[in-house]
């Protein structure tokens, strides 16, 4: 099956704090966005029995999403995803504009690391603000299969994303080469870098800190040996094997390119920035069922 979609939201119901009401300051106003937000693009479904035999059969199915996000008619733009750490605290990194995607990346863009001072180097000297990705991921992948041989089966599930940025707040303010004047540990690629970064070099938010965050992991997986009955007692009896997060494959070094931590910023929402968020679990089960 192919789709393609085109929606438009308009008055999208918003969360902003008030600054302008003392009476209400701190407190989440809803309100409706004078803006438009699109989404539009294609979505393919394969489902196919590639093998079907009596003792052996092979299902595969597979959906990707392909969109584009972009946002028009707001009056002014709306600043969010605060990035913590010492000296950069209350500092955005995502703005929601016209004509870019919603929760864009909009901060420093980074030049690299001067090798004679140890000091960073950013466009315009840092003093202003470039569109240096979206938040939001262009691809959706997903993948389920199943594999029967004889009384044996294994099934599985993976997904991923594409196409997007995520900003990683914990290289930025907890393992910055900042940290060894505290005593504390630092991020392995600031410490093998050939361009020795200053301990004097102001610690900031900038494209330094975006990474891609493309991933595919596989979310779960079952196999299962069907018994069925067992001493004239239990019938339909099975026995399985269930892993839940068994690996992903991607480039971002930070703890999962899955996980967003709420970086809201004057009630304003955000999107893929990761802050030393709790890592995800792999878990691993065994069981047993069946039915008298």
């Amino acid at each position: 099956t192919m789709d393609y979609f085109n929606k438009r939201t308009t008055d999208l119901l918003f969360p902003i704090t008030s600054a302008s009401q003392p009476a209400l300051s701190g407190a989440i106003l809803w309100k409706n966005l004078a803006g438009n937000i699109d989404n539009k693009g294609f979505e393919f479904a394969i489902n196919a029995s590639i093998i079907r035999k009596q003792n052996f059969s092979w299902d595969l199915g597979v959906n990707a999403t392909f969109v584009k996000n972009v946002v028009s008619g707001l009056q002014f733009p709306i600043l969010t995803g605060e990035i913590n750490g010492q000296g950069i605290s209350n500092t955005s990194a995502e703005v929601v504009q016209n004509g870019l995607p919603m929760y864009a990346f909009f901060t420093r863009e980074y030049l690299g690391m001067d090798k004679a001072t140890g000091f960073a180097n950013y466009t315009d000297d840092g003093d202003r603000n470039f569109f240096l990705g979206s938040s939001l991921p262009k691809q959706l992948l997903g993948i389920t299969t199943a594999v029967r041989y004889k009384m044996l089966t294994l099934t599985a599930s993976a997904n991923g994303a594409f196409g997007h940025k995520i900003y990683n707040n914990t290289l930025n303010s907890v393992i910055n080469v900042g940290s060894i004047s505290n005593g504390k540990n630092i991020a392995y690629s600031v410490y093998k870098d050939p361009v020795k970064e200053s301990f004097a070099n102001p610690v900031k938010s900038s494209s330094r800190f975006l990474e891609s965050g493309n991933y595919l992991k596989l979310a779960s997986a079952t196999l299962s040996y069907s018994v069925g009955k067992v001493a004239n007692i239990f019938s339909n009896a099975n026995v399985y094997l269930t892993g839940q997060n068994l690996f992903v494959i991607t480039k971002f070094t930070g703890f999962d390119p899955e996980v967003n931590v709420n970086k809201s910023l004057n009630g304003v929402p955000s999107s893929s920035i990761e802050y030393a968020p709790y890592p995800s679990a792999r878990l691993v089960s065994f069981g047993v069922n069946f039915s008298l």
